[in-house]
């Protein structure tokens, strides 16, 4: 029997909390019988996400995220600590775990195939590298999360079109102003923007770009959908727990 098609929101501009939230939700209600989904959308405003296995005291200063007025959440999947905002745009998978390779590396392969080929489509060289990071021009270009929540497995990640460079570098937990500056300037060198490669295209085109490059790379039919109230409903609760202390603290 074939495999249910997936649904793809293209969900645009959503409150910070929801872009953690909304993905998490569909991952802890997912069951076999449930629609694999493809989430695009991106922050109204700024916001600090953690990796599931960090230590947030050990990665990021609360007095300064306090400071600027920067909210916090961890996801429950891995990756590092990195600021998000409106200058981003998130594709965001959950598939049921039947429903996809047993090797992690081909996971990676099937949920990032369509941003590689996006970027090569703006004329960059678009590769995925070392299982799941996704460069362009031998720079990297996304931050990639994923693992297994419940009963799916989620591939997180997103394109910078522009990053905030000096205020991820403030927020950092550093011994001394020396080491902060010698960190912000390690990272310039490793992750660029499309805005620095010439991308002059909007956060709306490239969603668009996404959108279409998934349908045709997924090897499965697609179909266009939109959030439900409930799933709304359920993406706002469950931010309030991904940025609740006890879970912040863990």
């Amino acid at each position: 029997m074939p495999d249910p098609p997936i649904r793809l929101i293209r969900a645009g501009p959503l409150e910070s909390g929801l872009t953690q939230g909304i993905y998490h939700a569909l991952a802890r209600e997912m069951m076999e019988s449930s629609q694999d989904t493809i989430i695009l959308c991106s922050p109204k405003t700024p916001y600090l996400c953690i990796g599931y296995h960090q230590v947030l005291d050990a990665v990021l200063d609360r007095k300064i995220c306090d400071n600027k007025e920067l909210p916090i959440l961890r996801r429950r999947v891995g990756g590092g600590a990195t600021y998000l905002d409106h200058n981003q745009v998130f594709y965001q998978c959950i598939f049921h775990h039947s429903r996809v390779p047993a090797r992690a590396d081909k996971v990676y392969q099937m949920m990032l195939e369509a941003p590689v080929q996006v970027l090569n489509q703006l004329g960059l060289d678009g590769r995925l590298r070392a299982v799941n990071e996704v460069e362009a021009n031998s720079m990297r270009i996304a931050g990639i999360g994923g693992g297994r929540v419940g009963d799916a497995m989620v591939v997180v990640g997103n394109l910078l079109l522009d990053f905030d460079y000096q205020m991820m570098s403030q927020v950092w937990r550093a011994s001394d102003l020396g080491f902060r500056e010698l960190a912000a300037n390690a990272m310039e060198d490793l992750v660029s923007t499309l805005r620095k490669m010439g991308c002059q295209h909007s956060i709306e085109t490239l969603e668009t770009m996404l959108a279409d490059t998934y349908k045709a790379s997924i090897g499965r039919p697609v179909i266009d959908s939109e959030l439900s109230r409930e799933e709304l409903d359920l993406g706002v609760k469950t931010a309030r727990n991904l940025s609740a202390e006890t879970f912040l603290s863990l």
